[in-house]
């Protein structure tokens, strides 16, 4: 299966269990960036980021 490079508000809040308002904290406080795409208008999290946030290592390419 193959892993995704970004992830959707939503999945990223899942994904660290986290509510979208603490999402946002991280944020602001600049513990992660969020990507703006224009079409479809969506925000996006970069999975290595979500990742390092979580004291996660990120998996080695071979």
């Amino acid at each position: 299966m193959e892993e995704k490079e970004y992830m959707t508000e939503a999945e990223a809040c899942t994904y660290l269990g986290v509510s979208r308002g603490t999402l946002n904290n991280y944020v602001k406080r600049k513990l992660l960036q969020k990507y703006e795409q224009r079409a479809p208008r969506r925000v996006l999290y970069k999975k290595s980021e979500l990742d390092a946030l979580r004291g996660i290592e990120p998996k080695q390419q071979p």
